[in-house]
Order: C-alpha cells, then structure tokens, then sequence
C-alpha cells in the first residue's frame, strides 16, 4: 500500500538521479535516455507537478443529476408527439407529386386552403431554408390547413411544433440524411 501511495514524481527522480541507468531501465523506461554528450538527466531537467489532492469530502457528496426531462422539454415533446402525426399525409402527397420531378420553385405567399370551409386566413412569415437559398415566405394558414401542414404541402417542415419562425425544405433535409448516412465517422477517417 505504501509503494501505491507514494507520489509518481518521487519515484521518477530516484530513477533519474542514478548516474548510469541499465540497458533494461531505458527500454522500460524512456525518460532515462541520455544526452548527446553521455551525461544522465538531472534532477533540474524534470517538471515536477503538485500531488494531486486526497480529499475525499466531495466523493462523499452525491452530484444531483436529472434522470427525468424538466416540464418544458417534456412538454414541447407532448406537442411534437401530437403534431407529428397530423403531418404524415401532407408529406406522403408531396413526396408523390415531386418523386422524381426536378424541385418546384416555392412563392413568396403559399396556402394550402381546400374552400370547402368558410375559413379566415392567418398571415404568418418564415425565413425557409431551401438548397441554394433561403427566403422569406408568408403562409396562410386557416381552420382546414393548419401552419406546418401548410409548409409540408409545399416541401418545408417547421421547425418548431407552435408558432416556428423558420421551416427547412424537406428535399434539404432528405439530402442531408443521405450523406450523413454514406459519411465515415472520426474513428474510420482517413
């Protein structure tokens, strides 16, 4: 117990300190190797840091960690979780009528209104993220075509469930999966 509890920097002056080391203490240790000039490494030429500290009071407190999502996040999930599926068939009708087609230019006013109720309009402006571009879009929205499924009938998703102020164009956004799917990670890098 007393050799594990012996600072590091103890052991490596003694070693350091011998006027000659062995062939053996050089090939397992390397800092014995000598200059040039066949000297040994004196004690002067190795740093030397503080022993680190055996206080054990901070062990013993527990750090508070949150296991459960606060009320905010648990609640912006509950209305993605409600929205989400509301948007399942605006996206399938646009991805039938682009499939294959080159993109469509989007307006600078969309709607996305049936008529077959008597609706009010509601003017709503987003900065839209596109490939080559972004702009600023209104969207009008009414009791038929809600805000984001507006914005998926024309290409963009929200990004945000309530009230976002910007939308990324679905094409964007399949495009970036492909290539996060075909990219290496940092480990198989080259």
């Amino acid at each position: 117990m007393k050799e594990l509890m012996k600072p590091w920097y103890e052991e490596q002056s003694s070693q350091v300190l011998s006027p000659h080391p062995s062939h053996d203490d050089t090939a397992k240790h390397p800092q014995h190797i000598e200059n040039d000039d066949t000297t040994a490494l004196h004690f002067e030429d190795v740093e030397t840091f503080d022993q680190p500290s055996l206080d054990t009071s901070a062990i013993d407190t527990p750090v508070k960690r949150r296991i459960v999502s606060d009320r905010s996040a648990s609640l912006l999930y509950s209305h993605w979780s409600d929205l989400i599926p509301t948007l399942i068939d605006p996206l399938l009708l646009y991805l039938g009528r682009t499939q294959g087609k080159p993109l469509e230019t989007t307006h600078s006013v969309i709607s996305a209104c049936t008529g077959t109720l008597p609706c009010t309009p509601k003017r709503a402006t987003l900065m839209c993220l596109f490939f080559d571009r972004y702009a600023s879009i209104d969207v009008l929205s009414c009791t038929c075509s809600t805000l984001p499924q507006v914005l998926l009938h024309h290409g963009l998703f929200p990004t945000a469930p309530s009230q976002p102020r910007m939308a990324v164009s679905v094409d964007l956004l399949s495009f970036y999966r492909a290539l996060f799917e075909r990219s290496c990670d940092a480990i198989n890098a080259c």
